[in-house]
């Protein structure tokens, strides 16, 4: 393609810009002129034959026709229209305009072959090429004043076919990850743009949230970029735009979705089953044909791994391969959906060829010892009555009943207070409905009424003199103090000063050191720190203790006076 280099004798402002064209800097840079841009006098451009603008009401154009040599006439338009007005004036007076000419240094002596010259015109004289393309009307006058709309303007002082200019966005494509579960995924992409340009991305999510993000183009052509601002789930695009050093931009565009929800999946385990190959069942809102990975942990630790495919209706099922022996077994199952999300749910069942019953007491403390709750499972089926016998290291006993559910499961409560401290034993015993009695005994349950003893002391000063001064007040000062009785090793003591909270542990020692701020200290509106701490024993009995200890504080520097003698 032919270029064109136009130096222009006066300012124009551009409008109606066709085409491309570029502003030649001193340092040979250029950059894209725009509708609006004014071009100073002598500014240089550069331009594809064809390209045209319009400067006030004159369209200028550059076409394929003869050049001007150097030398010739440059652009001249800004005051053409003006010039035309008052030409048309000085005719309607009667007035010759051409003796308006300015006088030639040399005498009044037309140019060679009374042509480019005028009797009396300077020798500094000389023509402006004025170009219109379309067609013009001088209302003033009231003639068609058209020019051909192909004949080819000439506005270029100055012809260059060595230049050239590049028309050709770059190519630049750009992926979003789809149904990943990834709410910052990395986009990637290529172009052909130069390495080390930059690839700006704007990035939309499903409610509309923009981001831009921008990435540099290697030396192999990629370019790769983390989303900065997690997604919202669905749908996303990324549009991805390139300049190239011409100021030509390539844009690319790719969808994306985000997908951050994992599969609801459930399971059922049969629970008191005597059939020591049960069938697995569950739900799952995963797509059908998905499959469901189930993992089977038997009473003795021993696992199996079974296969599940999703039905239409979202139900699945498996047996069981290698028998189960009596007791208690979990599943885990697990279903992964096309984004990486996986849903995981879990069941405990038990299997029983036998009567079977268990019986569960919890450690029983001064909270619950009127009110102790007991529990158990069977496989006698629902409606059977469990006997319990809790009975304590004297002998004394306390019998209480309770009745199977459809689970065979039971519990009630009982009333221990009778009971003494100590070591518990708890029987449970049922007769299934063919008569085979079944037992269980839990004899590790621990009564315990007997609060935990506490205390705790706060040191005497806070300070060297138990005074924060100006100083003090803007450090930190350490509270220290011990706690006695059964408190352990681990305990939280607890501080309040200026309605804060400060919480530190009991050391091996068992004294503490806790950090309160000056400046709570000195705000602290009665002066006194409120310490506190709570220790537990085994059985869950709970016992609190208290203590404060108050100071002083003195942030005014001391005032001197000086007697003159």
């Amino acid at each position: 393609m032919s270029n064109q280099r136009i130096v222009l004798d006066q300012d124009v402002v551009v409008t109606h810009l066709q085409g491309k064209m570029y502003l030649v800097a001193a340092d040979g840079s250029q950059r894209l002129v725009a509708e609006g841009d004014v071009l100073p006098k002598d500014a240089v451009l550069l331009a594809p034959e064809g390209a045209s603008f319009q400067g006030g009401e004159t369209t200028f154009t550059l076409g394929s026709g003869e050049r001007p040599e150097q030398g010739d006439a440059v652009l001249a338009n800004a005051g053409t229209p003006d010039d035309i007005a008052a030409l048309q004036q000085a005719i309607l007076d009667g007035t010759d305009p051409t003796k308006a000419f300015e006088a030639s240094a040399a005498g009044g002596a037309p140019a060679a072959g009374n042509a480019g010259g005028v009797a009396g015109a300077s020798g500094n004289g000389g023509f402006v090429t004025i170009d219109r393309t379309g067609d013009a009307t001088i209302s003033s006058a009231g003639f068609d004043s058209a020019n051909p709309a192909d004949v080819a303007p000439l506005v270029d002082a100055q012809s260059s076919e060595d230049e050239l200019v590049d028309l050709t966005a770059p190519v630049i494509t750009v992926s979003a990850p789809d149904n990943t579960n990834d709410r910052t995924p990395t986009l990637t992409g290529t172009t052909d743009a130069p390495a080390g340009s930059t690839v700006t991305l704007v990035v939309t999510d499903a409610n509309g949230n923009q981001q831009t993000l921008t990435a540099t183009v290697q030396p192999d052509g990629s370019f790769s970029v983390d989303v900065t601002s997690p997604l919202a789930e669905g749908g996303y695009q990324v549009t991805a735009s390139v300049t190239d050093p011409a100021g030509n931009t390539g844009t690319a565009t790719d969808d994306g979705s985000v997908d951050t929800t994992a599969p609801i999946v459930t399971v059922n385990a049969p629970d008191n089953t005597n059939d020591n190959t049960p069938i697995i069942t569950g739900t799952t809102d995963a797509a059908p044909g998905s499959t469901v990975t189930l993992t089977v942990t038997d009473v003795n630790g021993n696992q199996q791994t079974l296969i599940a495919t999703v039905q239409p209706d979202g139900s699945y099922s498996a047996d069981v391969v290698t028998p189960l022996p009596d007791g208690g077994y979990d599943v885990t199952a697990s279903v992964t959906d096309p984004a990486g999300n996986r849903g995981t749910s879990s069941d405990d069942g038990s299997v029983d060829t036998t009567a079977n019953i268990t019986v569960s007491l919890d450690d029983v403390n001064a909270a619950n010892v009127a009110n102790t709750p007991i529990s158990g499972t069977s496989d006698v089926g629902p409606g059977r009555t469990v006997t319990l016998v809790i009975s304590d290291a004297t002998g004394k006993s306390v019998t209480v009943t309770a009745v199977t559910d459809a689970d065979g499961k039971y519990q009630t409560s009982a009333d221990l207070s009778g009971l003494a401290d100590g070591n518990l034993t708890v029987v449970a015993s049922v007769t299934d409905a063919a008569g085979n009695p079944a037992s269980a005994t839990d004899d590790t349950t621990l009564l315990d009424t007997t609060p935990p003893d506490a205390s705790i002391t706060l040191d005497g000063n806070i300070t060297p003199d138990d005074v924060i001064n100006a100083a003090e007040s803007k450090q930190g000062i350490a509270v220290t103090g011990r706690v006695g009785g059964d408190v352990r090793e681990g305990d939280t003591v607890t501080l309040t000063v200026n309605g804060k909270v400060f919480t530190g542990l009991v050391l091996a020692d068992k004294t503490f050191s806790i950090n309160v701020p000056g400046s709570d200290l000195v705000a602290d509106g009665d002066k006194v720190i409120d310490a506190k701490v709570t220790t537990t024993d085994a059985a869950g009995n709970s016992t609190t203790a208290a203590d404060t200890e108050g100071y002083s504080v003195d942030t005014q520097a001391p005032s001197v006076v000086v007697n003159i003698v």
